[in-house]
């Protein structure tokens, strides 16, 4: 009996080492990728207040703004982060890149040495020779201020004033920056209020206004805190997802009626909430091998879309209004259509055709912010825009150029 239940045990581990090869045959292979970037830049990344003197009041300024990754970045919008305050490492305790992560061992095991700085505290604070001070400098936290703008408290970013008890729990300043309200960066004003020595100051020294008095033994020493900003929080935007969109460009004959079945046709694809006026134009069967201007007219009548086209280039080819005839002018008058020329080349054209006249123009634009209603989209042939006629008006004008099947209307956001 003990040994059919051996042999039974034995031909079961036989079947389970068997499935086991089988499903060792299949694997699943998942990419995983993540481009790693840090959302905020700060400058400088050392101040030094040099050799200071009791009573002292200096400052340094220190910007902190968004990274232009995050900036580019349309999934989020605002970061808030704390300027925080630690003890200087010193940097033969760091290494030679001055790391405040390098490793100490003070007797009691390594540890991190901004670690030890946080966790240790000087036996006898006035005495520079006591063992704290080989891996951290005497404590300058207490006497720094953050104030942003220079004003204690500006909008949603919080300062710390100076001299202040220093604890590494804080005080801490806090900081928010944000896309959607053009809110992308911050100056911080850093003050640093020098504190006297005990029994060299004069009677009007007081600690409220200059910090504690420290010890005469600390003379001549250098002093040391770091700053850490730390971001606290990112949020994701709520900007509505840029929408695609397209309208169908056709010809026209002479009586200004579509020309649907013929083989020139085109088509504009186009952002709609988006910060930007972007997307792509292409057209085939124009003319080979000639210039075309690609142009946006708003709906006329000095409207608010005509306004928006008209101020978004920097010259009259560019942008304007088109009053009559071939010039654009600064200002609107009847009808007052605002034009928007696309990327000209030398003043005259966007695009020259290929030798099936055909061509494809992406295009990112930067129009003022707003709403855009009743936007007409024309690709002309051009001639020399320094002669009249500007366009080649020659028969049949209409046919050989591309003109939208119906108004385009889109937002541009902040």
């Amino acid at each position: 009996m003990t040994k059919k239940i051996m042999l039974g045990l034995a031909a079961f581990a036989i079947v389970v080492a068997g499935v086991a090869a089988i499903s060792a045959y299949e694997a699943h292979v998942i990419n995983v990728t993540a481009r790693i970037e840090n959302a905020l830049t700060v400058n400088p990344d050392h101040i030094d207040f040099g050799t200071v003197f009791p009573q002292e009041k200096l400052e340094e300024n220190l910007l902190i703004k968004l990274s232009q990754s995050f900036l580019e970045e349309d999934r989020v919008d605002d970061v808030e982060y704390v300027i925080k305050q630690k003890p200087k490492v010193r940097p033969s305790t760091q290494n030679a890149t001055g790391d405040p992560y390098a490793m100490i061992d003070p007797g009691q095991g390594p540890v991190v040495a901004h670690e030890y700085c946080l966790d240790n505290e000087p036996q006898d604070p006035g005495d520079p020779e006591d063992p704290y001070y080989e891996h951290c400098y005497p404590n300058l936290c207490g006497q720094l201020s953050k104030h942003p703008d220079g004003i204690p408290e500006a909008g949603n970013d919080t300062g710390v004033a100076a001299p202040h008890d220093w604890t590494p729990q804080g005080p801490n300043a806090t900081g928010r920056l944000a896309k959607s309200e053009q809110d992308v960066e911050d100056n911080w004003v850093i003050d640093l209020v020098v504190p006297g020595f005990r029994g060299m100051v004069d009677q009007i020294y007081t600690e409220a206004e200059y910090g504690p008095l420290l010890d005469p033994r600390l003379e001549h020493e250098q002093f040391g805190c770091d700053l850490w900003i730390e971001v606290d929080r990112i949020s994701e935007s709520d900007r509505p997802t840029p929408e695609p969109r397209h309208i169908s460009l056709e010809n026209k004959d002479g009586n200004w009626s579509i020309l649907p079945d013929d083989l020139i046709h085109g088509d504009i694809g186009y952002n709609h909430n988006d910060t930007s006026f972007k997307g792509l134009v292409t057209g085939t069967g124009l003319v080979a091998d000639a210039p075309y201007q690609i142009t946006l007219n708003g709906p006329g009548g000095c409207t608010d879309t005509d306004h928006g086209l008209a101020g978004a280039g920097a010259n009259a080819f560019e942008s304007g209004y088109w009053n009559s005839g071939p010039n654009l002018d600064p200002t609107c008058s009847a009808p007052g259509e605002g034009v928007y020329n696309m990327d000209l080349v030398s003043n005259w054209y966007t695009v020259i055709t290929d030798g099936s006249g055909d061509f494809s123009h992406p295009f990112d634009l930067a129009l003022p912010a707003g709403d855009y209603a009743g936007v007409k989209v024309l690709v002309k042939k051009m001639l020399d825009p320094f002669v009249d006629p500007w366009a080649d008006f020659s028969s049949p004008y209409p046919a050989f150029n591309l003109y939208e099947t119906a108004a385009i209307s889109f937002t541009i956001l902040p």
